[in-house]
């Protein structure tokens, strides 16, 4: 048999018209330019082993608040928990994005380094990670260390 393997989908009728209308055709150009930008001096491995989850995916959520343009790596948001979501705050208190951080896993061992992961009521956000559409910030991540006590 020459060329490329034949491949066989088995699904929903519904599911397929979905992939259908969202695959690009094979002369149609992507319609953003995307970037990512990380510090590569934090690895995510090393998060882990601090007891600390790296943090992606803020950005995430329908509505986008317009000070999301503002992050940039290297930069410090103060991030709290809000019953039983954490969110990340710029300086001003606006909401940037939900940590997909779950209560019932705070305390957990964590599979790859043995250690309990203990999600902290307030922190600060390490921004490491950006990712941008056409220039534009479009999510970020990061790691959390926990609030210092006042002292």
């Amino acid at each position: 048999m020459n060329g490329d393997p034949v491949v066989a989908l088995v699904t929903r009728p519904e599911l397929l018209l979905h992939l259908q209308q969202a695959a690009p055709k094979p002369d149609e150009k992507p319609t953003r330019e995307e970037t990512v930008q990380t510090d590569p001096d934090v690895l995510a491995e090393d998060r882990w082993k601090a007891g600390t989850p790296p943090v992606h995916g803020l950005a995430k959520q329908s509505e986008k608040a317009p000070e999301l343009a503002n992050v940039d790596t290297g930069q410090r948001l103060r991030v709290e928990r809000l019953d039983k979501h954490w969110v990340a705050l710029d300086p001003d208190g606006v909401v940037l994005g939900k940590l997909r951080w779950r209560l019932a896993d705070s305390g957990k061992i964590d599979q790859r380094s043995g250690l309990a992961m203990n999600y902290p009521d307030s922190g600060v956000l390490h921004v490491t990670r950006l990712r941008k559409a056409d220039g534009q910030v479009v999510d970020f991540g990061g790691y959390v260390t926990p609030e210092e006590p006042a002292g």
